[in-house]
């Protein structure tokens, strides 16, 4: 679809479970206290975002969890789906006090919300700026001379360039319309992405 505007790289099921052999193997090295080891999967891009997920919820591989190939492979598939796959939203608004913060609240699963506003004159952008959205949105703004959609989605990916790589897909939601997934689970849609 023309929506998806990016994915870092296509998924598969081997990404999973390279995701999942190397939580294991960090969460091992942890416990061993082999940090020099640790140390060295932190030093690569792929594997150090696994060990970021993994460290931060270290407390969650209790021994009850360690002993169970079960419920080991039920965390594991809650930390990739819900923490290592990352889905972001970009959106181009202008005069949209309307529709900007039932389209925020409609897309705050995701895990960012990136906004260019081309020129509002009501109160779009005083509307997002004063409620905390969890840090989840981030809102640029620049004018054009001329109007032409593809500018301004070219000009929003420029001022995000350095951010994408953190995210596995990201999807184009216009504000004022509601989203194809309201009837899923954001999780569900990860799940479905990601295979």
């Amino acid at each position: 679809k023309d929506d998806v505007a990016y994915s870092r790289h296509s998924f598969d099921e081997s990404n999973y479970l390279e995701f999942k052999v190397a939580a294991k193997e960090i969460v091992k090295l942890y416990f061993w206290g082999n940090h020099e080891q640790l140390n060295d999967w932190k030093r690569h891009p792929r594997s150090k975002r696994i060990c970021d997920v993994v460290l931060s919820n270290i407390t969650k591989f209790n021994l009850d969890v360690m002993i169970s190939s079960k419920k080991m492979n039920d965390l594991l598939d809650d930390l990739y789906y819900k923490q290592y796959f990352k889905v972001a939203i970009l959106g181009i608004m202008k005069n949209e006090e309307r529709h900007i913060q039932r389209y925020v609240q409609e897309h705050l699963e995701f895990d960012k919300i990136f906004l260019l506003d081309t020129g509002s004159t009501d109160e779009t952008i005083n509307l997002i700026r004063d409620v905390d959205f969890e840090n989840k949105v981030e809102v640029f703004t620049h004018q054009f001379e001329k109007v032409h959609y593809g500018d301004f989605r070219s000009k929003l990916m420029e001022l995000i360039k350095d951010k994408l790589g953190d995210y596995d897909f990201i999807f184009w939601v216009d504000i004022d319309e509601s989203p194809m997934y309201e009837r899923c689970s954001i999780d569900n849609l990860k799940r479905f992405l990601a295979n």
